[in-house]
């Protein structure tokens, strides 16, 4: 049998089609991101930006809300180095909250002891496509007078109180990477949900914050952050079979949690989402000692498992999950059978 990867991208007939398609109307129109964006938009029911990556997406968010140096942004400590990175990239400086031990997500009972006067925003990240606990997270937004700026890179697909991830807070990035729920081989949306924020605005940092018109003249520092026509091309024709996407990702799910021990913890949803997209399947084990055996012999099966995110400081909670957690393989292309390999090694193991 041949190796399982931890996440190997599904790319069917159709999107090399779309892709074909692309090529012929020509790849320099911007035809294909203008209509991915018209149907992002239809689907989260706002203003939507098509970018390069999550991490672009997060960049110019934090720019968009007026975000530079001497500024703080509260964001959780378990989570991909993009979500600090981002922040960075502005001269800002990331102030680091520990994750509830449940959701995984930020744990919203300790961020307002760490507010200051220099705090600008929160950064709330849905880990796994779980969403935080936005209610409880605009409401200190809203107290305290900072932005809420959601890293929805993973949550593609799960809704909160029957609304998706994305639609939340002032301003959003998306992740369309090769291991993202559906991929355009990279790509990221910014999702724009604040009237006062500036959408011309945005368009223009991501091309370089160059003035329209035929000159080449700009009105300031700006960035490559646009996305291509072939990756619009394919995310396009990815949406047309998305919800068929989401039951192959509920049906993995339900599988792993049917036939795996019952020792072994699953990431708890937020008690308001009403979806989830169940992008990655990770599972929390009773010691590192046995999560690295588990790892190893899948390994030597050929069968690819991942450590979780390192935290971007080590407190407890955060530190603690991400030592006792394991990133199942959780490929689109996974069939019943390599499903029942994984958890019977995963299972053999634990009886040692």
């Amino acid at each position: 049998m041949s190796k399982i990867f931890n996440y190997e991208p599904h790319i069917i007939v159709d999107d090399l089609k779309s892709i074909q398609h692309c090529m012929e109307d020509g790849i320099a129109s911007p035809v294909y991101i203008n209509k991915l964006e018209r149907n992002l938009s239809e689907f989260l029911n706002t203003e939507v930006v098509a970018c390069f990556s999550g991490t672009s997406a997060l960049h110019i968010s934090l720019l968009a809300c007026n975000i530079g140096p001497g500024d703080e942004v509260i964001c959780p400590a378990l989570t991909f180095a993009a979500t600090w990175n981002s922040i960075i990239y502005t001269g800002a400086t990331p102030i680091f909250c520990d994750v509830d031990p449940s959701t995984w997500c930020i744990d919203t009972s300790k961020i307002e002891e760490l507010i200051t006067d220099d705090t600008k925003a929160i950064m709330s990240v849905d880990l796994y496509g779980n969403p935080s606990d936005y209610d409880t997270i605009q409401d200190i937004c809203d107290r305290h007078n900072l932005y809420f700026i959601n890293d929805a890179a993973e949550s593609f697909g799960s809704d909160y109180k029957n609304k998706p991830c994305a639609a939340y807070s002032d301003i959003s990035g998306i992740s369309f990477n090769l291991n993202k729920i559906i991929t355009g081989n990279g790509g990221g949306a910014i999702v724009v949900n604040n009237d006062k924020l500036d959408v011309s605005n945005i368009r223009n940092l991501i091309n370089q914050n160059k003035i329209p018109g035929p000159k080449y003249e700009y009105y300031g520092v700006g960035f490559n952050y646009r996305m291509s026509s072939f990756s619009a091309a394919i995310l396009l024709s990815q949406l047309e079979r998305f919800n068929d996407i989401l039951d192959i990702k509920k049906r993995m799910r339900d599988y792993y949690e049917e036939n795996l021990d019952s020792s072994i913890i699953f990431q708890a949803a937020d008690s308001n989402a009403s979806s989830l997209n169940y992008w990655m399947n990770v599972v929390k084990f009773n010691s590192v000692k046995q999560k690295n055996k588990v790892r190893e012999s899948l390994a030597l099966k050929d069968i690819e498992c991942k450590n979780i995110f390192s935290p971007g400081e080590c407190l407890a909670y955060s530190k603690n999950i991400s030592e006792h957690c394991l990133a199942l393989p959780s490929g689109l292309a996974l069939s019943e059978s390599q499903l029942k390999k994984i958890t019977n090694i995963i299972n053999d193991e634990l009886q040692l």
